[in-house]
């Protein structure tokens, strides 16, 4: 027989058990979608930018595959599938994640509702993504990226590792498109190096032979690759090509350099995922996504592959590799 305790105590356990079963049952699985032109970037699978913002995500106490779910599109590269593909995922998601600032475009231009979280966007206020940094309203954020700002500083560095130059390549249309202000610091720093500087177009699948072929034809002798995300999804190709055609080349992600491109410097893409993270996390406990401002990075990369700077016959300057974050053989 139980004691008026005992029911009690079995009463209680009931109930609870009861309560954790109804919040288990109610326990939202947030769906994420990402929109990429080139590269997929899915958490849960070998790669580096889903496992870097799984991992953001896991700091931030969301668990893939229990707390949130992930779907991913890529363009393959064709930019005018971008608007489609964010319709498509704007049907079935609670955040929306693009990758660089045409997808960011598309995603904004598909929903109004549904809060946006883009990555590696340069100018979100010029490109009319947000109202401004501090205050981006709407339902849009996100991280910004120094991609065309740094450009000056590539030059630079391209001219002090390889100091012979005189012809340099832009592979960056969309800066030479769009934005007048880093066109002209670029000019300039290609005056002060003492360098000639042509813009060309993004390689791609289909146009990469002839942007190598384009460079050889108007005796290019170094290029300066922007992170246009066709840049990262050929990077092996790339370093190839500038190899065979013995160019020093720089570029705004590491990853380019592990591929075998001489000389890196720009914000860790890695990072960025990772950060993203966090802006998902807020979101998932109430923040509105035009109430958090837009973040620019802060921390910088360099490295240099020195295995390609021999085959390229380059002694690079020993301030140069004091400076290196990484040295790859």
């Amino acid at each position: 027989m139980f004691s008026r305790r005992s029911m009690l105590f079995a009463a209680s356990a009931q109930v609870l058990a009861m309560h954790c079963a109804r919040a288990q049952q109610a326990r939202k699985v947030w769906r994420l979608g990402f929109l990429t032109p080139s590269l997929p970037y899915r958490p849960g699978e070998p790669n580096i930018y889903g496992q870097a913002f799984a991992q953001g995500m896991q700091a931030q106490g969301f668990a893939y595959g229990v707390d949130y779910s992930a779907e991913s599109r890529s363009a393959e590269g064709d930019l005018s599938r971008l608007s489609s593909l964010a319709a498509e995922l704007a049907k079935s998601v609670d955040i929306l994640l693009p990758i660089t600032n045409g997808a960011a475009l598309a995603a904004q231009k598909a929903t109004s509702t549904i809060p946006i979280v883009f990555v590696g966007v340069h100018d979100p206020v010029g490109g009319g993504l947000v109202a401004s940094l501090a205050k981006p309203g709407a339902n849009v954020t996100g991280l910004a990226s120094f991609h065309g700002e740094l450009i000056p500083k590539h030059i630079e560095l391209l001219k002090a590792i390889a100091p012979r130059l005189k012809r340099v390549a832009v592979l960056a249309p969309e800066i030479s498109a769009r934005h007048g202000d880093v066109v002209k610091r670029v000019q300039a720093a290609a005056s002060s190096n003492a360098l000639q500087l042509q813009f060309l177009d993004t390689v791609t699948d289909d146009t990469i032979e002839r942007t190598f072929a384009t460079m050889a034809r108007e005796r290019i002798d170094g290029f300066i690759a922007s992170s246009d995300a066709h840049h990262l999804a050929l990077r092996q190709r790339i370093a190839e090509l500038a190899l065979r055609q013995k160019l020093p080349s720089l570029y705004a992600m590491r990853e380019n350099i592990e591929a075998g491109g001489l000389m890196s410097y720009g914000e860790s893409s890695t990072g960025l995922f990772e950060h993203a993270a966090k802006y998902v996390a807020r979101i998932f406990r109430g923040a509105k996504a035009g109430d958090l401002p837009v973040e620019q990075p802060t921390v910088f990369h360099m490295a240099i592959n020195r295995s390609t700077a021999r085959a390229l016959g380059i002694g690079i300057p020993q301030d140069l590799l004091l400076r290196a974050d990484e040295l790859i053989d």
